[in-house]
């Protein structure tokens, strides 16, 4: 069996090469590059996709979550292993609903990580207890205000449904503005006010609520 090939992508130059050295411990896992942007990670994951993408959530040009979607388009094949300080339960369902495969705590150990990181590759769904405890009280909580939600939707106008459904596909500001024959700042303030009106906070969570409200199934592109 040949190693299985890790990229990192965090911020911090000192914990990515701590990460690495760990990692290059293991025999099965070759390590063929770090990025401390998302935008650099997708070009690099286009030019030699690895297995397993080690992704951290706070990035300086970006959410983790939204980088998922980004690089699976360019390498379906690779699995998303979301290693973050932090288990908001937000941003778990977030990173999940844009196709990451497991997430888990900075906080755990090399030898556990890297039995996540051979999970993951061999296509479970991994999760950091702490991390599962929070999805399921996100779900209980989407649950419960999913009537309230879908009562506002018929508050939108006509023009912000149209972006809110773009915006559900996972489609930038600037993209959506290009449809809709709109500026990016007339967009910005069609999702500020349709954030206020769902009571939402992120493109993150519109998507989320799109998914839950069973108004796109296309939760991968």
């Amino acid at each position: 069996m040949s190693d299985l090939k890790l990229m990192i992508v965090d911020d911090h130059a000192i914990f990515r090469e701590g990460l690495r050295a760990l990692l290059d411990m293991e025999d099965d896992f070759e390590v063929i590059g770090e990025a401390s942007r998302g935008d650099e990670a997708v070009m690099m994951v286009a030019d030699d996709p690895p297995d397993v993408i080690l992704l951290d959530l706070h990035l300086p040009d970006g959410s983790g979550s939204d980088f998922c979607r980004q690089l699976l388009e360019v390498s379906p094949g690779s699995k998303i292993l979301i290693l973050s300080a932090y288990d908001d339960d937000q941003e778990v369902s977030a990173a999940l609903i844009s196709g990451a495969s497991g997430y888990v705590l900075k906080t755990v150990g090399g030898e556990r990580l890297a039995d996540n990181i051979r999970s993951v590759y061999g296509g479970e769904v991994l999760l950091a207890p702490p991390v599962a405890a929070k999805v399921v009280q996100q779900l209980s909580r989407l649950q419960h205000e999913t009537t309230r939600r879908e009562e506002s939707l018929h508050a939108l106008t006509p023009r912000e449904r149209e972006v809110f459904f773009l915006a559900s596909r996972g489609l930038k500001n600037s993209e959506i503005a290009a449809e809709l024959y709109l500026s990016e700042k007339t967009i910005k303030t069609h999702l500020r006010n349709i954030y206020n009106k769902l009571d939402l906070a992120s493109k993150a969570e519109l998507r989320l609520f799109a998914v839950k409200m069973g108004l796109t199934s296309d939760t991968a592109s």
